[in-house]
């Protein structure tokens, strides 16, 4: 089942390009912004969004910014978005689930504003032959996984960052509950574990952690925050192990 869906994904994304956000801005005839709230109004001119993408094209679902121009261009209604070939839509939202829904079911393809600066930053390659190797190993780490719901995360999880329009779940539905790190629904803790957490925050995991296990061998926290590591080792004073 899930196998299926990351073939199509993996098909998709080398066809289009779409392993990285920059081949599909760079490739679109029309690229619209959707969002023209706070975070538009924070970062679209000052990031320079429009030349660095070339946006010809606005929309939001507020009627009162239909037909206006914003850094001259005009912003329509999301449903004139299927009147445009060619297109890919930048979701500049603080909550973005609401409009992937709205566009998927439009047909209307998109990306995540943050995970187009993601690319961009990492400097990602963007071949595809550089995809067509990587491709053979995100199979071979499905095939390492035995449950259902762990091919489903990974699945979802990659559809989201590479086709979105093939995922079947939000990063939002795909999210772990509280015990995302220690659900012993498939595996068991042994005597003498040893514990990395890199990114320690305030040691709450940590906590997590011993909190699960009967004895554990070494724990090792890493934090970069000087104020979250002082409040990291002042909640983890009596904790024994490295």
């Amino acid at each position: 089942m899930y196998l299926k869906q990351l073939n199509n994904a993996i098909d998709y994304s080398l066809k289009s390009g779409s392993f990285n956000s920059l081949n599909i801005v760079d490739n679109a005839k029309n690229v619209c912004v959707f969002g023209l709230g706070t975070y538009f109004n924070e970062a679209f001119v000052s990031q320079g969004i429009k030349k660095k993408y070339h946006v010809n094209l606005l929309s939001d679902n507020a009627p009162d910014k239909w037909g206006k121009t914003f850094e001259s261009i005009k912003c329509i209604p999301p449903n004139e978005l299927t009147n445009y070939e060619d297109l890919i839509v930048i979701i500049m939202l603080g909550n973005p689930v609401p409009v992937e829904k709205q566009l998927k079911a439009l047909g209307v393809p998109f990306i995540y504003h943050p995970n187009l600066m993601l690319d961009e930053i990492m400097n990602l390659p963007r071949s595809r032959d550089w995809f067509m190797q990587e491709a053979d190993d995100i199979k071979k780490v499905y095939s390492f996984f035995h449950d259902d719901r762990s091919k489903k995360i990974y699945v979802n999880g990659l559809c989201n960052r590479i086709a979105p329009a093939f995922s079947e779940l939000t990063w939002e539905e795909l999210y772990c509950d509280e015990e995302q790190y220690f659900n012993q629904e498939y595996f068991k803790f042994q005597d003498d574990e040893v514990f990395v957490d890199c990114g320690s925050y305030t040691g709450d995991t940590i906590l997590k952690f011993c909190d699960n296990v009967q004895s554990h061998k070494e724990i090792w926290g890493f934090e970069l925050d000087k104020d979250n590591f002082e409040e990291m080792v002042n909640n983890l004073k009596g904790i024994g192990g490295g």
